[in-house]
Protein backbone atom coordinates (compact mmCIF):
# COMPACT_ATOMS: atom_id res chain seq x y z
CA UNK A 1 0.00 0.00 0.00
CA UNK A 2 1.27 3.54 -0.75
CA UNK A 3 0.69 6.41 1.54
CA UNK A 4 -1.17 9.62 0.39
CA UNK A 5 -0.11 12.37 2.06
CA UNK A 6 -3.62 14.42 2.62
CA UNK A 7 -3.72 18.45 2.00
CA UNK A 8 -5.64 19.82 5.33
CA UNK A 9 -8.81 21.52 3.76
CA UNK A 10 -9.40 24.98 5.04
CA UNK A 11 -12.01 24.70 7.91
CA UNK A 12 -13.66 28.03 6.73
CA UNK A 13 -15.70 28.17 3.48
CA UNK A 14 -15.04 32.01 3.12
CA UNK A 15 -11.59 32.13 2.86
CA UNK A 16 -10.50 32.15 -1.08
CA UNK A 17 -7.67 32.85 -2.52
CA UNK A 18 -6.04 34.21 -5.64
CA UNK A 19 -2.04 34.11 -6.48
CA UNK A 20 -1.83 32.87 -2.93
CA UNK A 21 -3.15 35.85 -1.00
CA UNK A 22 -6.40 35.26 0.71
CA UNK A 23 -9.64 37.04 0.14
CA UNK A 24 -11.84 37.37 3.37
CA UNK A 25 -15.35 36.47 1.82
CA UNK A 26 -18.63 35.69 4.00
CA UNK A 27 -20.73 32.12 3.72
CA UNK A 28 -22.38 33.61 0.95
CA UNK A 29 -18.76 34.76 -1.32
CA UNK A 30 -19.33 38.22 -0.28
CA UNK A 31 -16.76 40.24 -0.05
CA UNK A 32 -17.09 43.07 2.49
CA UNK A 33 -20.27 41.35 4.23
CA UNK A 34 -21.87 42.54 0.82
CA UNK A 35 -21.49 45.98 1.81
CA UNK A 36 -20.60 48.75 -0.75
CA UNK A 37 -17.17 49.16 -1.56
CA UNK A 38 -17.47 52.62 -2.67
CA UNK A 39 -19.38 53.52 0.32
CA UNK A 40 -16.74 53.58 2.86
CA UNK A 41 -15.45 56.22 0.77
CA UNK A 42 -18.66 58.29 -0.07
CA UNK A 43 -20.93 57.89 3.02
CA UNK A 44 -20.76 58.50 6.51
CA UNK A 45 -21.46 54.66 7.05
CA UNK A 46 -21.02 51.94 4.69
CA UNK A 47 -24.04 50.83 2.72
CA UNK A 48 -25.41 47.55 2.00
CA UNK A 49 -24.92 46.32 -1.68
CA UNK A 50 -27.93 44.46 -4.18
CA UNK A 51 -27.34 41.62 -6.12
CA UNK A 52 -28.62 43.79 -8.74
CA UNK A 53 -25.37 45.55 -8.67
CA UNK A 54 -22.10 42.53 -8.30
CA UNK A 55 -18.91 42.46 -9.47
CA UNK A 56 -16.64 39.48 -9.24
CA UNK A 57 -13.38 40.87 -8.16
CA UNK A 58 -10.26 38.73 -6.84
CA UNK A 59 -11.90 35.72 -6.21
CA UNK A 60 -14.87 37.34 -4.78
CA UNK A 61 -18.30 38.83 -5.38
CA UNK A 62 -18.67 42.78 -4.39
CA UNK A 63 -22.23 44.29 -4.16
CA UNK A 64 -22.92 47.85 -4.88
CA UNK A 65 -25.71 50.04 -3.82
CA UNK A 66 -25.96 51.70 -7.74
CA UNK A 67 -25.13 51.61 -10.90
CA UNK A 68 -22.84 54.56 -10.75
CA UNK A 69 -20.72 52.74 -7.70
CA UNK A 70 -20.42 49.70 -9.43
CA UNK A 71 -18.95 51.37 -12.46
CA UNK A 72 -16.68 53.65 -10.07
CA UNK A 73 -15.43 50.09 -8.58
CA UNK A 74 -15.43 48.51 -11.57
CA UNK A 75 -12.94 51.57 -13.43
CA UNK A 76 -10.79 51.60 -10.02
CA UNK A 77 -10.85 48.11 -7.78
CA UNK A 78 -7.85 48.56 -6.15
CA UNK A 79 -8.90 52.07 -4.85
CA UNK A 80 -12.29 50.73 -3.77
CA UNK A 81 -11.17 46.79 -2.11
CA UNK A 82 -10.30 46.76 1.02
CA UNK A 83 -6.49 46.06 2.20
CA UNK A 84 -4.71 43.08 2.83
CA UNK A 85 -8.05 41.12 1.58
CA UNK A 86 -10.44 42.50 3.69
CA UNK A 87 -8.55 40.72 6.96
CA UNK A 88 -7.91 43.11 10.01
CA UNK A 89 -5.29 45.29 9.31
CA UNK A 90 -3.57 45.50 13.01
CA UNK A 91 -3.63 41.54 12.70
CA UNK A 92 -1.52 41.84 9.48
CA UNK A 93 0.70 44.74 11.30
CA UNK A 94 1.74 41.62 13.51
CA UNK A 95 2.00 39.12 10.41
CA UNK A 96 -1.17 37.14 10.87
CA UNK A 97 -4.25 36.55 8.74
CA UNK A 98 -7.42 37.60 11.23
CA UNK A 99 -10.99 37.95 9.97
CA UNK A 100 -12.20 41.38 10.30
CA UNK A 101 -15.89 42.84 10.59
CA UNK A 102 -16.46 45.32 7.38
CA UNK A 103 -18.22 47.78 9.89
CA UNK A 104 -15.27 48.70 11.37
CA UNK A 105 -13.31 50.66 9.31
CA UNK A 106 -10.86 53.35 8.40
CA UNK A 107 -10.75 55.12 4.84
CA UNK A 108 -6.89 56.78 5.48
CA UNK A 109 -4.76 57.79 2.63
CA UNK A 110 -7.50 57.21 -0.01
CA UNK A 111 -7.36 53.17 0.99
CA UNK A 112 -9.87 50.75 3.08
CA UNK A 113 -8.80 48.91 6.17
CA UNK A 114 -11.34 46.87 7.79
CA UNK A 115 -10.42 45.67 11.31
CA UNK A 116 -11.58 42.69 13.92
CA UNK A 117 -14.39 43.75 16.32
CA UNK A 118 -16.33 41.54 19.02
CA UNK A 119 -18.00 41.75 22.05
CA UNK A 120 -14.89 41.70 23.94
CA UNK A 121 -12.01 43.26 21.40
CA UNK A 122 -11.72 46.04 19.12
CA UNK A 123 -8.28 45.91 17.31
CA UNK A 124 -9.16 49.80 15.64
CA UNK A 125 -8.21 51.41 18.73
CA UNK A 126 -4.61 49.39 18.44
CA UNK A 127 -4.04 50.52 15.01
CA UNK A 128 -4.54 54.24 15.48
CA UNK A 129 -1.89 54.33 18.90
CA UNK A 130 0.57 54.27 15.90
CA UNK A 131 -0.98 54.41 12.53
CA UNK A 132 2.01 55.10 10.21
CA UNK A 133 4.00 52.79 12.29
CA UNK A 134 1.32 49.72 11.61
CA UNK A 135 0.44 50.10 7.75
CA UNK A 136 4.19 49.98 7.19
CA UNK A 137 4.36 46.79 8.60
CA UNK A 138 1.46 45.44 7.58
CA UNK A 139 2.21 46.30 3.59
CA UNK A 140 5.63 44.89 4.26
CA UNK A 141 4.07 41.64 5.68
CA UNK A 142 1.09 41.13 3.11
CA UNK A 143 3.35 42.23 -0.18
CA UNK A 144 6.33 39.55 1.16
CA UNK A 145 3.68 37.09 1.89
CA UNK A 146 4.94 36.82 5.79
CA UNK A 147 1.84 36.13 7.61
CA UNK A 148 0.39 33.35 9.24
CA UNK A 149 -2.65 32.05 8.25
Amino acid sequence: RRSQTVQPQPTRSNVRTKMSKPLLLNDAGLALDGNDAVSYFTEDAPVAGSEDYAVEYDGGKYLFSSEENKAAFEEAPEKYAPQFGGYCATAMSEGKVFPADANSYRVTDDKLYVFFRNEEIETLPKWLENEEERKKLAHAHWDADDYVQ
